[in-house]
Protein backbone atom coordinates (compact mmCIF):
# COMPACT_ATOMS: atom_id res chain seq x y z
CA UNK A 1 0.00 0.00 0.00
CA UNK A 2 1.12 3.51 -0.33
CA UNK A 3 1.40 5.91 2.42
CA UNK A 4 0.63 9.14 1.73
CA UNK A 5 1.16 12.31 4.52
CA UNK A 6 1.37 15.29 1.30
CA UNK A 7 -1.32 17.00 3.22
CA UNK A 8 0.37 17.48 6.66
CA UNK A 9 3.62 18.79 4.97
CA UNK A 10 1.38 21.27 2.72
CA UNK A 11 3.75 24.16 4.60
CA UNK A 12 6.62 23.48 6.05
CA UNK A 13 6.68 23.92 9.75
CA UNK A 14 8.21 22.57 12.83
CA UNK A 15 5.21 21.25 14.46
CA UNK A 16 3.89 19.80 10.85
CA UNK A 17 7.69 18.24 10.26
CA UNK A 18 7.44 16.93 13.93
CA UNK A 19 4.19 15.11 13.48
CA UNK A 20 5.50 13.90 10.32
CA UNK A 21 8.24 11.97 12.71
CA UNK A 22 6.28 10.43 14.83
CA UNK A 23 3.76 8.79 13.13
CA UNK A 24 4.38 5.12 12.58
CA UNK A 25 2.77 3.41 9.52
CA UNK A 26 5.50 3.29 7.02
CA UNK A 27 7.73 5.22 9.45
CA UNK A 28 11.64 4.77 9.81
CA UNK A 29 10.91 3.29 13.51
CA UNK A 30 8.46 0.50 12.47
CA UNK A 31 11.23 0.07 9.88
CA UNK A 32 14.29 -0.70 12.41
CA UNK A 33 12.78 -1.55 15.70
CA UNK A 34 13.10 -4.68 15.16
CA UNK A 35 17.39 -4.84 14.59
CA UNK A 36 17.18 -1.90 17.24
CA UNK A 37 16.39 -4.47 19.88
CA UNK A 38 18.47 -6.99 19.07
CA UNK A 39 21.59 -4.72 18.76
CA UNK A 40 21.05 -3.41 22.03
CA UNK A 41 20.37 -6.49 23.75
CA UNK A 42 23.25 -7.58 22.69
CA UNK A 43 25.32 -4.64 23.83
CA UNK A 44 23.89 -5.21 27.53
CA UNK A 45 24.74 -8.72 27.70
CA UNK A 46 28.72 -7.60 26.20
CA UNK A 47 28.37 -4.80 28.98
CA UNK A 48 27.48 -6.65 31.89
CA UNK A 49 30.21 -9.41 31.02
CA UNK A 50 33.18 -6.92 30.83
CA UNK A 51 31.87 -4.78 34.26
CA UNK A 52 30.68 -8.42 36.47
CA UNK A 53 32.15 -11.80 34.73
CA UNK A 54 35.33 -11.27 34.07
CA UNK A 55 38.78 -11.33 35.56
CA UNK A 56 41.79 -8.59 34.80
CA UNK A 57 43.46 -10.62 32.90
CA UNK A 58 40.02 -11.80 30.57
CA UNK A 59 39.50 -7.98 30.61
CA UNK A 60 42.57 -6.93 29.49
CA UNK A 61 41.73 -9.19 26.59
CA UNK A 62 38.26 -7.73 25.95
CA UNK A 63 39.69 -4.16 26.38
CA UNK A 64 42.23 -5.13 23.32
CA UNK A 65 39.35 -6.84 21.12
CA UNK A 66 37.12 -3.24 21.95
CA UNK A 67 40.01 -0.71 20.73
CA UNK A 68 40.87 -3.06 17.42
CA UNK A 69 37.19 -3.12 16.68
CA UNK A 70 37.23 0.78 17.32
CA UNK A 71 39.92 1.69 15.36
CA UNK A 72 39.01 -0.66 12.04
CA UNK A 73 36.00 -0.23 12.33
CA UNK A 74 36.01 2.66 9.89
CA UNK A 75 37.95 0.82 7.00
CA UNK A 76 34.14 -0.05 5.86
CA UNK A 77 33.12 2.76 3.56
CA UNK A 78 29.91 2.78 4.73
CA UNK A 79 28.37 6.27 3.39
CA UNK A 80 29.21 5.92 -0.18
CA UNK A 81 28.37 2.12 -0.43
CA UNK A 82 24.55 3.12 0.83
CA UNK A 83 24.50 6.37 -0.93
CA UNK A 84 25.05 4.37 -4.07
CA UNK A 85 23.02 1.90 -3.63
CA UNK A 86 19.91 4.15 -2.56
CA UNK A 87 20.40 6.01 -5.94
CA UNK A 88 20.44 3.08 -8.34
CA UNK A 89 16.80 2.21 -6.37
CA UNK A 90 15.51 5.20 -6.33
CA UNK A 91 15.87 6.06 -10.20
CA UNK A 92 14.65 2.44 -10.54
CA UNK A 93 11.62 2.72 -8.41
CA UNK A 94 10.41 5.43 -10.66
CA UNK A 95 11.10 4.27 -13.24
CA UNK A 96 8.61 1.27 -12.31
CA UNK A 97 6.19 3.06 -11.74
CA UNK A 98 6.13 5.42 -15.09
CA UNK A 99 5.82 1.66 -16.85
CA UNK A 100 3.04 0.87 -14.78
CA UNK A 101 0.03 1.41 -16.94
CA UNK A 102 -2.82 4.07 -17.31
CA UNK A 103 -5.58 3.38 -19.60
CA UNK A 104 -6.67 7.08 -19.90
CA UNK A 105 -5.05 8.01 -23.29
CA UNK A 106 -5.80 4.40 -25.20
CA UNK A 107 -9.36 5.04 -23.73
CA UNK A 108 -9.73 8.62 -24.85
CA UNK A 109 -8.59 7.99 -28.14
CA UNK A 110 -10.60 4.96 -28.57
CA UNK A 111 -13.91 7.12 -27.26
CA UNK A 112 -13.14 9.84 -30.13
CA UNK A 113 -12.43 7.61 -32.61
CA UNK A 114 -14.49 5.02 -32.57
CA UNK A 115 -17.67 6.65 -33.55
CA UNK A 116 -21.25 5.09 -33.26
CA UNK A 117 -24.45 4.39 -31.00
CA UNK A 118 -25.15 1.04 -31.58
CA UNK A 119 -24.90 -1.95 -29.44
CA UNK A 120 -22.33 -3.47 -31.63
CA UNK A 121 -20.65 -0.26 -31.51
CA UNK A 122 -20.66 -0.14 -27.60
CA UNK A 123 -19.63 -4.07 -27.51
CA UNK A 124 -16.36 -3.26 -29.32
CA UNK A 125 -15.41 -0.11 -27.85
CA UNK A 126 -15.67 -1.91 -24.10
CA UNK A 127 -14.14 -5.24 -24.87
CA UNK A 128 -11.16 -3.04 -26.52
CA UNK A 129 -10.83 -1.56 -22.98
CA UNK A 130 -11.58 -4.99 -21.03
CA UNK A 131 -8.54 -6.27 -23.34
CA UNK A 132 -5.98 -4.07 -22.48
CA UNK A 133 -6.85 -4.22 -18.47
CA UNK A 134 -7.01 -8.09 -19.51
CA UNK A 135 -3.06 -7.50 -20.85
CA UNK A 136 -2.48 -5.52 -17.64
CA UNK A 137 -3.66 -8.42 -15.28
CA UNK A 138 -2.25 -11.13 -16.66
CA UNK A 139 1.10 -9.12 -16.09
CA UNK A 140 0.71 -8.27 -12.78
CA UNK A 141 -0.39 -11.32 -11.57
CA UNK A 142 3.29 -12.60 -12.36
CA UNK A 143 5.18 -9.71 -11.11
CA UNK A 144 2.91 -8.51 -8.23
CA UNK A 145 2.15 -10.91 -4.82
CA UNK A 146 -0.81 -9.46 -3.89
CA UNK A 147 -2.22 -9.46 -7.53
CA UNK A 148 -1.12 -12.87 -7.42
CA UNK A 149 -3.33 -13.86 -4.02
CA UNK A 150 -5.90 -11.96 -5.86
CA UNK A 151 -6.03 -13.96 -8.96
CA UNK A 152 -4.01 -17.36 -8.11
CA UNK A 153 -5.49 -18.57 -11.62
CA UNK A 154 -7.13 -17.72 -14.83
CA UNK A 155 -10.48 -19.45 -13.67
CA UNK A 156 -10.29 -17.01 -11.10
CA UNK A 157 -10.11 -13.51 -13.99
CA UNK A 158 -13.15 -15.34 -15.36
CA UNK A 159 -14.76 -15.43 -12.27
CA UNK A 160 -13.72 -11.25 -11.93
CA UNK A 161 -15.19 -10.53 -15.02
CA UNK A 162 -12.15 -9.90 -17.17
CA UNK A 163 -12.63 -12.46 -19.34
CA UNK A 164 -15.55 -14.71 -20.66
CA UNK A 165 -15.36 -18.37 -21.10
CA UNK A 166 -15.72 -18.30 -24.63
CA UNK A 167 -12.10 -15.93 -24.35
CA UNK A 168 -10.59 -18.29 -22.10
CA UNK A 169 -11.14 -21.26 -24.27
CA UNK A 170 -9.44 -19.35 -27.40
CA UNK A 171 -6.40 -17.87 -25.41
CA UNK A 172 -6.22 -22.22 -23.60
CA UNK A 173 -6.41 -23.31 -27.61
CA UNK A 174 -2.91 -21.12 -28.51
CA UNK A 175 -0.43 -23.32 -28.05
CA UNK A 176 2.69 -20.78 -27.15
CA UNK A 177 6.18 -22.18 -25.11
CA UNK A 178 5.67 -18.13 -23.78
CA UNK A 179 3.44 -15.91 -21.49
CA UNK A 180 0.36 -14.90 -23.52
CA UNK A 181 0.23 -11.55 -22.47
CA UNK A 182 -0.14 -10.24 -26.14
CA UNK A 183 -3.14 -12.13 -27.34
CA UNK A 184 -5.47 -9.64 -25.51
CA UNK A 185 -3.96 -6.98 -26.80
CA UNK A 186 -3.75 -8.65 -30.78
CA UNK A 187 -8.01 -8.80 -29.80
CA UNK A 188 -8.07 -5.21 -29.19
CA UNK A 189 -5.97 -3.91 -32.22
CA UNK A 190 -7.91 -6.31 -34.41
CA UNK A 191 -11.46 -5.14 -33.31
CA UNK A 192 -9.90 -1.68 -33.98
CA UNK A 193 -8.99 -3.30 -37.42
CA UNK A 194 -12.56 -4.36 -38.07
CA UNK A 195 -14.05 -1.09 -37.11
CA UNK A 196 -12.41 0.82 -39.67
CA UNK A 197 -13.04 -1.69 -42.31
CA UNK A 198 -16.91 -1.23 -40.88
CA UNK A 199 -16.57 2.76 -41.21
CA UNK A 200 -16.44 3.71 -37.63
CA UNK A 201 -13.34 5.14 -37.89
CA UNK A 202 -12.93 8.20 -40.16
CA UNK A 203 -9.86 7.44 -41.51
CA UNK A 204 -6.89 5.63 -41.56
CA UNK A 205 -5.04 8.55 -39.71
CA UNK A 206 -7.09 8.06 -37.07
CA UNK A 207 -7.01 4.29 -36.89
CA UNK A 208 -2.64 4.66 -37.03
CA UNK A 209 -3.40 7.07 -33.84
CA UNK A 210 -5.94 4.78 -31.54
CA UNK A 211 -3.42 2.07 -32.07
CA UNK A 212 -0.23 4.03 -31.34
CA UNK A 213 -2.06 4.67 -28.04
CA UNK A 214 -2.54 1.12 -27.36
CA UNK A 215 1.08 0.07 -28.25
CA UNK A 216 2.83 2.63 -26.02
CA UNK A 217 -0.03 1.09 -23.36
CA UNK A 218 1.85 -2.47 -24.40
CA UNK A 219 4.82 -0.88 -24.19
CA UNK A 220 4.80 -0.02 -20.81
CA UNK A 221 3.83 -2.74 -19.56
CA UNK A 222 6.72 -4.94 -21.64
CA UNK A 223 9.69 -2.63 -19.53
CA UNK A 224 7.66 -3.26 -16.51
CA UNK A 225 8.02 -7.15 -17.25
CA UNK A 226 11.63 -6.05 -17.85
CA UNK A 227 12.11 -4.57 -14.89
CA UNK A 228 10.99 -7.44 -13.14
CA UNK A 229 12.87 -9.82 -14.61
CA UNK A 230 16.66 -8.01 -14.34
CA UNK A 231 16.87 -6.69 -11.40
CA UNK A 232 19.44 -4.82 -9.30
CA UNK A 233 22.72 -7.28 -9.60
CA UNK A 234 22.44 -9.64 -6.31
CA UNK A 235 26.29 -9.13 -5.74
CA UNK A 236 25.60 -5.23 -5.19
CA UNK A 237 22.77 -6.54 -2.76
CA UNK A 238 24.45 -8.54 -0.94
CA UNK A 239 27.52 -6.30 -0.39
CA UNK A 240 25.35 -3.24 1.09
CA UNK A 241 23.43 -5.79 3.32
CA UNK A 242 26.58 -7.38 5.01
CA UNK A 243 28.41 -4.21 5.16
CA UNK A 244 25.46 -2.23 7.16
CA UNK A 245 25.42 -5.15 9.54
CA UNK A 246 28.78 -6.27 9.78
CA UNK A 247 29.47 -2.29 10.38
CA UNK A 248 26.88 -2.72 13.92
CA UNK A 249 28.17 -6.27 14.66
CA UNK A 250 32.08 -4.92 15.13
CA UNK A 251 30.33 -1.85 16.76
CA UNK A 252 29.12 -3.64 19.68
CA UNK A 253 32.58 -4.16 20.83
CA UNK A 254 34.35 -1.28 19.45
CA UNK A 255 31.64 1.42 21.27
CA UNK A 256 32.05 -0.78 24.36
CA UNK A 257 33.00 1.25 27.67
CA UNK A 258 36.34 0.90 28.88
CA UNK A 259 37.23 1.75 32.29
CA UNK A 260 40.82 1.58 33.00
CA UNK A 261 43.53 3.70 34.50
CA UNK A 262 46.27 1.67 33.75
CA UNK A 263 46.33 1.42 30.12
CA UNK A 264 46.80 4.06 27.21
CA UNK A 265 43.63 3.07 24.71
CA UNK A 266 41.77 5.51 22.23
CA UNK A 267 38.77 3.30 23.21
CA UNK A 268 38.31 4.58 26.62
CA UNK A 269 35.61 7.01 26.66
CA UNK A 270 35.33 9.94 29.42
CA UNK A 271 31.77 8.99 30.45
CA UNK A 272 30.64 5.80 31.87
CA UNK A 273 27.24 5.48 29.70
CA UNK A 274 25.55 2.37 29.86
CA UNK A 275 23.30 3.44 26.96
CA UNK A 276 25.01 3.91 23.82
CA UNK A 277 23.01 7.02 22.82
CA UNK A 278 25.41 8.31 19.60
CA UNK A 279 25.72 4.81 18.40
CA UNK A 280 22.05 3.93 18.55
CA UNK A 281 21.14 7.33 17.10
CA UNK A 282 23.77 6.14 14.27
CA UNK A 283 22.29 2.93 14.04
CA UNK A 284 18.68 4.04 12.88
CA UNK A 285 19.94 6.49 10.33
CA UNK A 286 22.35 4.17 8.87
CA UNK A 287 20.15 1.13 9.16
CA UNK A 288 16.93 3.16 8.63
CA UNK A 289 18.40 4.32 5.14
CA UNK A 290 19.48 0.61 4.16
CA UNK A 291 15.35 -0.18 4.82
CA UNK A 292 14.48 2.41 2.04
CA UNK A 293 16.25 0.65 -0.41
CA UNK A 294 15.51 -2.87 0.53
CA UNK A 295 11.36 -1.86 0.27
CA UNK A 296 11.88 0.46 -2.61
CA UNK A 297 14.01 -2.47 -4.51
CA UNK A 298 10.51 -4.29 -5.54
CA UNK A 299 7.57 -1.56 -5.28
CA UNK A 300 5.26 -4.68 -6.50
CA UNK A 301 5.56 -6.15 -3.08
CA UNK A 302 3.23 -6.42 0.31
CA UNK A 303 5.58 -3.04 2.23
CA UNK A 304 4.08 -0.25 3.25
CA UNK A 305 5.24 1.95 0.27
CA UNK A 306 4.39 -0.19 -2.17
CA UNK A 307 2.59 0.35 -5.26
CA UNK A 308 -1.60 -0.28 -5.23
CA UNK A 309 -1.54 -2.84 -8.43
CA UNK A 310 -5.16 -4.25 -6.95
CA UNK A 311 -6.66 -1.03 -7.08
CA UNK A 312 -4.67 0.32 -10.66
CA UNK A 313 -6.71 -2.41 -12.22
CA UNK A 314 -9.72 -1.63 -10.79
CA UNK A 315 -9.47 1.92 -11.18
CA UNK A 316 -8.70 1.26 -15.34
CA UNK A 317 -11.37 -0.76 -15.83
CA UNK A 318 -13.94 1.08 -14.27
CA UNK A 319 -12.41 4.36 -15.72
CA UNK A 320 -11.95 2.98 -19.18
CA UNK A 321 -15.71 1.87 -18.89
CA UNK A 322 -17.31 5.32 -18.05
CA UNK A 323 -14.90 6.76 -21.19
CA UNK A 324 -15.51 5.02 -24.02
CA UNK A 325 -19.57 4.24 -23.11
CA UNK A 326 -21.05 6.41 -20.64
CA UNK A 327 -18.87 9.82 -21.77
CA UNK A 328 -18.91 8.82 -25.03
CA UNK A 329 -20.10 11.48 -27.09
CA UNK A 330 -21.69 13.30 -24.58
CA UNK A 331 -20.46 16.63 -25.32
CA UNK A 332 -22.50 19.76 -23.90
CA UNK A 333 -24.74 22.56 -24.92
CA UNK A 334 -21.88 25.13 -26.25
CA UNK A 335 -22.76 28.70 -25.17
CA UNK A 336 -20.46 31.51 -24.87
CA UNK A 337 -18.29 31.74 -21.50
CA UNK A 338 -18.33 34.08 -18.57
CA UNK A 339 -15.58 36.31 -19.63
CA UNK A 340 -17.16 36.39 -23.57
CA UNK A 341 -17.19 40.36 -23.07
CA UNK A 342 -13.68 40.73 -21.02
CA UNK A 343 -10.56 41.62 -22.59
CA UNK A 344 -8.30 40.79 -19.55
CA UNK A 345 -10.37 37.93 -17.82
CA UNK A 346 -9.86 37.97 -13.95
CA UNK A 347 -11.39 34.65 -12.29
CA UNK A 348 -12.28 35.16 -8.97
CA UNK A 349 -10.71 33.74 -5.15
CA UNK A 350 -12.49 32.52 -2.27
CA UNK A 351 -12.47 34.95 0.37
CA UNK A 352 -9.52 33.27 2.04
CA UNK A 353 -7.21 33.51 -0.81
CA UNK A 354 -8.23 36.43 -2.26
CA UNK A 355 -5.40 38.94 -0.19
CA UNK A 356 -2.74 36.36 -0.72
CA UNK A 357 0.75 37.99 -2.62
CA UNK A 358 0.98 36.52 -5.95
CA UNK A 359 4.34 36.55 -7.72
CA UNK A 360 3.68 37.02 -11.61
CA UNK A 361 6.04 35.58 -14.20
CA UNK A 362 8.50 38.58 -15.32
CA UNK A 363 11.68 38.26 -16.09
CA UNK A 364 15.02 38.46 -13.10
CA UNK A 365 16.85 41.01 -15.02
CA UNK A 366 13.85 43.79 -15.42
CA UNK A 367 14.57 45.05 -11.64
CA UNK A 368 18.04 46.09 -12.97
CA UNK A 369 18.61 50.03 -12.95
CA UNK A 370 19.93 51.42 -16.11
CA UNK A 371 20.45 54.87 -16.89
CA UNK A 372 17.50 56.31 -19.11
CA UNK A 373 18.65 59.50 -20.93
CA UNK A 374 16.64 61.06 -23.98
CA UNK A 375 20.17 61.79 -25.46
CA UNK A 376 21.56 58.23 -25.46
CA UNK A 377 23.46 57.44 -29.10
CA UNK A 378 23.15 54.14 -30.37
CA UNK A 379 26.25 53.31 -32.38
CA UNK A 380 27.61 50.91 -34.67
CA UNK A 381 29.68 48.19 -33.31
CA UNK A 382 33.27 48.74 -33.73
CA UNK A 383 35.58 45.54 -34.84
CA UNK A 384 38.63 45.05 -32.86
CA UNK A 385 40.34 43.79 -35.81
CA UNK A 386 39.54 42.97 -39.60
CA UNK A 387 40.16 39.36 -39.69
CA UNK A 388 36.90 37.37 -39.86
CA UNK A 389 38.01 34.85 -37.90
CA UNK A 390 40.61 34.76 -34.52
CA UNK A 391 42.83 32.79 -36.15
CA UNK A 392 43.76 35.53 -38.95
CA UNK A 393 42.65 32.87 -41.73
CA UNK A 394 41.04 35.34 -43.48
CA UNK A 395 40.78 38.92 -44.06
CA UNK A 396 38.76 41.57 -46.09
CA UNK A 397 39.69 44.76 -48.86
CA UNK A 398 37.88 46.56 -50.92
CA UNK A 399 37.75 46.67 -54.49
CA UNK A 400 38.06 49.56 -57.12
CA UNK A 401 34.21 49.67 -57.18
CA UNK A 402 33.77 50.28 -53.48
CA UNK A 403 32.22 46.66 -52.67
CA UNK A 404 33.89 44.19 -50.42
CA UNK A 405 35.64 41.14 -50.97
CA UNK A 406 37.08 38.59 -48.95
CA UNK A 407 40.30 36.26 -48.95
CA UNK A 408 40.65 32.88 -46.86
CA UNK A 409 43.82 32.34 -46.50
CA UNK A 410 44.84 28.14 -45.34
CA UNK A 411 44.38 26.79 -42.15
CA UNK A 412 47.56 27.80 -39.89
CA UNK A 413 49.61 29.93 -42.47
CA UNK A 414 49.85 33.55 -40.37
CA UNK A 415 51.96 36.46 -40.90
CA UNK A 416 54.00 37.51 -38.35
CA UNK A 417 57.03 40.69 -37.85
CA UNK A 418 59.70 37.48 -37.66
CA UNK A 419 58.92 35.70 -40.77
CA UNK A 420 61.44 34.25 -42.96
CA UNK A 421 61.44 35.90 -46.18
CA UNK A 422 60.82 32.90 -47.62
CA UNK A 423 57.46 32.64 -46.01
CA UNK A 424 56.77 35.92 -46.91
CA UNK A 425 57.05 35.84 -50.67
CA UNK A 426 55.31 32.78 -50.88
CA UNK A 427 52.53 34.20 -49.08
CA UNK A 428 52.33 37.10 -51.82
CA UNK A 429 52.17 34.26 -53.83
CA UNK A 430 49.09 32.92 -52.42
CA UNK A 431 47.44 36.13 -52.07
CA UNK A 432 48.06 37.13 -55.77
CA UNK A 433 46.73 33.50 -56.68
CA UNK A 434 43.28 34.26 -54.26
CA UNK A 435 42.78 37.53 -56.50
CA UNK A 436 42.76 35.94 -59.28
CA UNK A 437 40.40 33.56 -58.26
CA UNK A 438 38.12 35.88 -57.81
CA UNK A 439 38.26 37.70 -60.61
CA UNK A 440 40.90 40.66 -59.41
CA UNK A 441 42.97 40.92 -62.34
CA UNK A 442 43.51 44.41 -62.45
CA UNK A 443 45.88 45.15 -59.05
CA UNK A 444 46.95 48.71 -57.87
CA UNK A 445 50.59 49.34 -57.23
CA UNK A 446 51.82 49.97 -53.82
CA UNK A 447 50.38 47.12 -51.95
CA UNK A 448 51.53 46.35 -49.14
CA UNK A 449 50.71 44.06 -45.81
CA UNK A 450 51.16 45.47 -42.59
CA UNK A 451 51.39 42.92 -39.18
CA UNK A 452 50.25 44.83 -35.30
CA UNK A 453 51.97 43.90 -32.35
CA UNK A 454 51.42 44.39 -28.90
CA UNK A 455 51.63 47.73 -29.23
CA UNK A 456 48.65 48.41 -31.50
CA UNK A 457 51.25 49.96 -34.01
CA UNK A 458 51.95 48.39 -38.36
CA UNK A 459 54.76 48.57 -40.11
CA UNK A 460 54.78 47.32 -44.15
CA UNK A 461 56.31 43.61 -44.06
CA UNK A 462 58.22 43.39 -47.22
CA UNK A 463 57.22 40.20 -49.20
CA UNK A 464 60.13 40.52 -52.00
CA UNK A 465 62.40 37.77 -51.68
CA UNK A 466 66.38 38.93 -51.83
CA UNK A 467 67.93 37.06 -54.10
CA UNK A 468 69.82 36.44 -57.35
CA UNK A 469 66.37 35.97 -59.55
CA UNK A 470 64.30 38.71 -57.02
CA UNK A 471 62.28 40.43 -60.00
CA UNK A 472 59.90 38.16 -60.43
CA UNK A 473 58.82 38.77 -56.75
CA UNK A 474 59.00 42.83 -57.49
CA UNK A 475 56.58 42.15 -59.98
CA UNK A 476 54.32 40.30 -57.82
CA UNK A 477 54.69 43.20 -55.23
CA UNK A 478 53.43 45.73 -57.54
CA UNK A 479 50.57 43.95 -59.08
CA UNK A 480 49.15 43.01 -54.95
CA UNK A 481 46.48 45.00 -54.22
CA UNK A 482 45.44 47.73 -51.85
CA UNK A 483 45.37 45.41 -48.86
CA UNK A 484 45.81 46.16 -44.87
CA UNK A 485 45.80 43.14 -42.44
CA UNK A 486 45.23 43.70 -39.29
CA UNK A 487 47.20 41.20 -36.99
CA UNK A 488 46.64 42.17 -33.82
CA UNK A 489 44.67 39.31 -32.65
CA UNK A 490 47.08 37.45 -34.14
CA UNK A 491 48.22 34.59 -30.87
CA UNK A 492 49.97 36.28 -28.57
CA UNK A 493 51.99 33.09 -27.93
CA UNK A 494 53.03 32.89 -31.27
CA UNK A 495 54.37 36.31 -31.75
CA UNK A 496 56.23 36.37 -28.07
CA UNK A 497 58.09 33.08 -29.26
CA UNK A 498 58.92 33.79 -32.79
CA UNK A 499 57.31 31.05 -34.06
CA UNK A 500 56.66 30.86 -37.75
CA UNK A 501 53.24 28.85 -38.44
CA UNK A 502 53.95 28.80 -42.00
CA UNK A 503 54.23 25.49 -43.48
CA UNK A 504 57.81 23.94 -44.62
CA UNK A 505 58.30 25.44 -48.26
CA UNK A 506 59.67 23.15 -50.79
CA UNK A 507 63.24 24.19 -52.46
CA UNK A 508 62.25 24.74 -55.87
CA UNK A 509 64.13 26.33 -59.01
CA UNK A 510 64.01 29.79 -59.17
CA UNK A 511 64.06 29.87 -62.89
CA UNK A 512 61.23 27.29 -63.20
CA UNK A 513 58.71 28.99 -60.86
CA UNK A 514 59.21 32.43 -62.76
CA UNK A 515 59.01 30.69 -65.92
CA UNK A 516 55.31 29.31 -64.47
CA UNK A 517 54.48 32.68 -62.92
CA UNK A 518 54.91 34.28 -66.15
CA UNK A 519 52.93 31.68 -67.88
Amino acid sequence: MTITYNSDVASSTFIGFTKLCLRWKGSIWKSVWRELAVWCLAYGLLSSVYRFYLTDPQRVIFEDIAAFCNRYSDYIPLTFMLGFFVTIVVGRWWEVFNQIGWIDNPALSIAVHVQGSNQHTRILRRNCIRYLVLTQAMIFRDVCAPVRRRFPTEDTLVAAGFMSENEKKVLDGIVSPHQKYWIPMHWAMALLKQAAEDGHIANDWCLVDVLDRLREFRTSLGSLLCYDWVPVPMAYTQVVHLAVRTYFFISLMGRQYIFTDKRDLTVESPIDLYVPILTIIQFVFFVGWMKVAEALLNPLGDDDDDFECNYILDRNLQLGFTLVDDACSVIPTQEKDTFWDDTFPEPLYSAATAALPMNPLVGSAIDISVPRKADSVMVPRREASSYDQDDGSSFRTDRDDGSRSSIRLPIGRVLNRNSSERGSSQMGDIIKRRFMRIGMNKMPNGATLESGDDSKTHSPVNLSRKSSNSSVVKDINASLPNITADCTEVDEHKLHHNVDVLPPIEEKDENAMSVKRHE
